[in-house]
């Protein structure tokens, strides 16, 4: 069953590039779909370019949500979280589950 988890996180400082590539191989290998939410604009993790020009344009301190959907969603955000735990905090989260026989009929 498909899931759609989501985390409101604060970053305190940028994310390295290795971090950031991390990041987007995560994203890349994941069964579903994540991506960030920053003032209304949808950063998903699979498209290296969107991710890398976040992180180059963002502040040292900014606030997101971080969305996963998929399987596993909470799996998924405890892997990502150490990619860049060291430099951020966790403020929020929800989780919810999808029908999959909603998600067929789309």
């Amino acid at each position: 069953m498909s899931e759609i988890y989501s985390r409101k996180v604060t970053m305190n400082q940028s994310l390295s590039m290795q971090q950031v590539l991390k990041l987007y191989h995560f994203a890349k290998d994941y069964n579903g779909y994540i991506y960030f939410i920053e003032r209304h604009k949808k950063i998903a993790l699979s498209s290296l370019p969107k991710l890398v020009s976040y992180f180059l344009t963002s502040k040292d301190k900014h606030t997101f949500k971080i969305v996963i959907e998929g399987t596993e969603t909470n799996e998924a955000f405890d892997a990502l979280h150490t990619i860049y735990s060291s430099r951020s905090t966790i403020t929020a989260f929800t989780t919810s589950t999808l029908n999959n026989s909603m998600e067929s009929r789309s």
